[in-house]
């Protein structure tokens, strides 16, 4: 499924999530969030969750590519752009919304355990943090990759 946006609010918290993935086993999720509050947001970057059918996706990266093609981004390891990277060890405790202001975040996670990807027609679920409690966004995978 690519394509479609889910849009949810939690509060002043408007939240735009599309997702990515394939039989070929690429999750991803891309997520912009927009604080219309007069304070800043927090939330738990380590919270993303993706669920297909039964099985879990390990949560792998989050990127911050605010303001940035990610087409283009090529961080480094030590950037401190990568929220959160598995292979690095990086895990950042919180992630800052300054008041009036968005973040986008590209959410990588790993390979199912089956080794197979969504089949056309099946849920996928993703747990979206919010800084109050997970917002999940349920979409239904098409076809073809």
């Amino acid at each position: 499924m690519t394509g479609d946006v889910a849009v949810v609010r939690a509060g002043s918290l408007r939240i735009s999530a599309f997702g990515f993935w394939t039989s070929r086993q690429e999750q991803s999720l891309y997520v912009t969030y927009a604080n219309s509050s007069s304070a800043a947001l927090r939330i738990k970057p380590g919270d993303f969750t993706l669920r297909i059918g039964n099985a879990r996706a390990e949560l792998v990266q989050v990127l911050d590519y605010t303001g940035k093609d990610i087409a283009q981004l090529d961080l480094p390891p030590d950037d401190p752009r990568r929220i959160v990277d598995l292979d690095t060890g990086r895990t950042s405790a919180e992630l800052v919304i300054p008041a009036g202001t968005e973040r986008q975040l590209s959410v990588g996670f790993a390979r199912l355990p089956e080794g197979r990807g969504p089949a056309a027609g099946m849920i996928v679920e993703a747990g979206i943090p919010t800084g109050e409690f997970p917002k999940t966004i349920r979409f239904r995978a098409s076809g073809g990759d």
